[in-house]
């Protein structure tokens, strides 16, 4: 999952425990002040960074080494959304 600002919003809204298990959350809060409640939702592992430009090394490795029935939930700007979709598709999954 990946999100910034008030995106996080769309995250806390999905969580479960079940699906928190599996997930890697990458934040990133552009002024926003959701980190302590991703956290406290214990997903596999949390990323919060500075910016887009900061985490896409990140976003890269994780969709590089990502196994069958990988699912990309992308939630908050159109720019992050944008950025990070083609991130996906350029790691060969479809955007569909």
């Amino acid at each position: 999952m990946i999100a910034d600002a008030q995106g996080a919003e769309a995250i806390l809204d999905v969580a479960t425990p079940e699906l928190m298990a599996t997930t890697h959350i990458i934040y990133i809060p552009r002024g926003a002040d959701f980190a302590e409640r991703l956290r406290s939702l214990n997903p596999q592992q949390f990323y919060e960074g500075p910016s887009y430009a900061a985490s896409v090394s990140r976003i890269r490795r994780i969709l590089q080494d990502a196994h069958m029935g990988l699912q990309v939930y992308l939630a908050g700007s159109e720019g992050l959304m944008g950025q990070a979709q083609n991130e996906a598709m350029q790691a060969g999954i479809p955007h569909t």
